[in-house]
């Protein structure tokens, strides 16, 4: 198991939304807030409610813990037997649907796509031997991309801007999927991404748009114009990894 420990309860939320942990281990008392408050905080929040959360505590609270979502209560001090059972049922498949879910994939074909475990979300075999398209202007942005993907098995090809990627994709139409900024010269992502889709043969060719921009237009926009998903800079590696997963294991 990889775990990550936090002794405060305001990064709780935080380090949940990032990581999407199987389950959490909640002590009710926190040096910085009340466990309780942490709980209810995981559990209004869409991207983390769904994330069991199993509380170990000294401290009385079983029934008002329960009412607010636990999964459990359990007293301290802990038993190894007990928490190697808790760890024994920990429902990766349904966590790792909600993952799927959160990733906000614009495709439903997808899921009706994938059968039994939805383990490709974590699958590293899907970058094997794949060509990616890193479109970017910016040689920074470029170089940070390659890095995340460096050592997978893929072959990266670059275009500096929107007219370069269908000069490459020309040449390449065997390309798995295309990383696209949207602010660019000459021609930005949007158009980059309508012309791609306008050749019968690039009509599912997974395109994740890069944007800066986090207003909700800017984000339907990128998908009005055919992009298959999209991601907000500065890149998370966790998700873009994640999102690409999704898409190359299609």
């Amino acid at each position: 198991f990889k775990c990550i420990v936090s002794p405060r309860g305001r990064d709780c939320v935080g380090f949940a939304e990032r990581f999407f942990p199987h389950g959490i281990i909640l002590d009710l008392k926190l040096p910085d807030m009340d466990g309780l408050d942490v709980l209810t905080d995981l559990k209004s929040n869409a991207k983390t409610r769904n994330i069991p959360v199993h509380v170990f505590s000294g401290a009385d609270g079983e029934s008002e813990a329960m009412r607010r979502g636990a999964k459990e209560f359990v007293a301290k001090p802990i038993s190894m037997e007990k928490l190697e059972q808790l760890l024994k049922n920990l429902p990766t498949e349904d966590i790792l649907e909600d993952i799927s879910l959160f990733l906000h994939s614009v495709d439903s074909k997808i899921a009706k796509s994938k059968s039994g475990s939805p383990g490709y979300l974590l699958n590293e075999n899907v970058f094997e031997g794949k060509s990616i398209l890193i479109v970017d202007d910016d040689i920074r942005n470029v170089y940070s991309l390659r890095q995340i993907l460096h050592g997978r098995g893929s072959s990266i090809l670059v275009a500096e801007n929107g007219r370069e990627a269908l000069e490459v994709l020309a040449e390449h139409p065997e390309t798995d999927l295309v990383l696209m900024d949207i602010m660019m010269p000459e021609m930005d992502g949007y158009e980059a991404t309508r012309r791609i889709r306008e050749e019968a043969r690039f009509k599912t060719l997974p395109i994740i748009a890069l944007t800066a921009k986090a207003m909700k237009d800017d984000r339907e926009k990128c998908i009005a114009a055919g992009a298959s998903d999209y991601l907000l800079k500065p890149i998370d590696t966790e998700k873009l990894l994640m999102l690409m997963r999704v898409w190359l294991g299609k």
